[in-house]
């Protein structure tokens, strides 16, 4: 069984899973109208493997001119930010709904996807000390991944893992 040790975070402050932060920051802003979701992010800190401070790029398709949003929670505070650069816009004209995650396939939350690096054989006895998270839709499989960073005391890379969000599979190990 894994050793990774998941430390318990001070009752005052509010820490969320990747998908819980997306429907927190959903409740505090009308998003009905943003229709795709083009990357999630968070960082660990030595403390918890669940970041304190999730980052959600977001197109809102329905304008006139389309306009890419920042959603940043942070406990129980959602900033947005709007990313509206002409390079930015000129980048949305390059994507298409396949680049965009599709939320009906996640199955597999950050909190689940470090369980399953924990139960992964490089892994099962590794001291990590803290966790990049990034989900993106991958082209080529079509579907979300979940891609980990996992560091050690040092501050270190010591591996990174891609994790179907879809079926918890673990695509690639580096």
């Amino acid at each position: 069984m894994a050793t990774l040790l998941v430390n318990s975070v001070a009752a005052e402050a509010l820490v969320y899973s990747a998908f819980n932060a997306y429907r927190f920051a959903q409740t505090q802003r009308a998003w009905g109208h943003v229709a795709f979701l083009a990357k999630v992010e968070g960082q660990s800190s030595p403390a918890t493997f669940t970041p304190a401070t999730w980052r959600f790029t977001t197109l809102d398709a329905s304008r006139v001119e389309p306009v890419i949003f920042d959603a940043i929670v942070t406990g129980d505070t959602l900033t947005d930010r709007v990313l509206a650069t002409e390079a930015m816009r000129a980048k949305i004209v390059q994507f298409n709904t396949d680049d965009f995650i599709n939320l009906g396939q996640c199955k597999i939350d950050s909190d689940q996807a470090v369980q399953i690096v924990s139960q992964t054989a490089p892994f099962q006895n590794a001291h990590i000390s803290s966790i990049d998270f990034v989900l993106q839709q991958d082209r080529i499989r079509q579907e979300p991944v979940w891609f980990l960073t996992l560091m050690g005391d040092d501050g270190q890379t010591i591996g990174k893992v891609q994790i179907s969000a879809q079926t918890g599979e673990v695509i690639q190990i580096l």
